[in-house]
């Protein structure tokens, strides 16, 4: 498929407008800022995957609709099934969540399985396969494995009271403003072994 857009911003706006002409005749409109970008979701963090998020204006120091589609997510269907999942909630309102509201919104349009994670059901994702994708081209995203993030670390040095054995661990910048002293008055004196820890 040809690319053509240069920026995933791009691709989702256009894949937003896209998909709010279809949801507009079906009775479910979108608010007029609405802005979207690829990005990981607040709250995404430990494990649980956020694949979008929503929120509300009154979030927003510019007073935008926000929607985050996470940068795990490089399947160009699964990130339209996001938006308009997503696109649901600024219609109905972020305070409605995925209650009864949201759920109508759904079975309207055509977006199915559990609320918190309605996805386009056979007939959307036809739409969207025939009529969406071909006029976006190539989601220009690679998906993002943070498993893969190196830590940011240190090396903690230990040292050692020669005469009581009281130990701690510093780091190479604070030895070089010197050699620290023990309870017991001795100069300390640095072992081999260094632990490395995380900042």
């Amino acid at each position: 498929m040809e690319q053509l857009h240069d920026t995933r911003e791009g691709w989702l706006s256009h894949a937003l407008a896209l998909i709010a002409k279809r949801f507009t005749e079906q009775g479910y409109s979108l608010p007029a800022n609405v802005k979207i970008a690829c990005g990981f979701p607040v709250g995404s963090r430990g494990g649980k995957k956020i694949l979008g998020q929503a929120i509300s204006q009154a979030a927003s120091a510019a007073g935008y609709h926000e929607t985050f589609v996470s940068p795990l997510v490089d399947d160009p269907m699964l990130a339209l099934g996001i938006v308009a999942h997503e696109y649901g909630h600024h219609s109905v309102g972020i305070e409605a969540g995925h209650g009864a509201e949201f759920k109508r919104f759904c079975a309207a349009v055509g977006l199915e399985g559990k609320a918190t994670e309605a996805l386009p059901g056979a007939e959307l994702k036809q739409w969207l396969a025939t009529e969406v994708l071909p006029m976006l081209g190539e989601y220009p995203h690679a998906a993002v494995d943070p498993s893969q993030r190196k830590k940011q670390s240190t090396r903690m040095i230990k040292l050692v009271c020669p005469e009581t054995g009281y130990t701690v661990r510093t780091t190479k910048k604070w030895l070089a403003l010197g050699v620290p002293t023990s309870p017991a008055g001795c100069e300390m004196v640095v072992q081999g072994d260094e632990d490395e820890g995380e900042e």
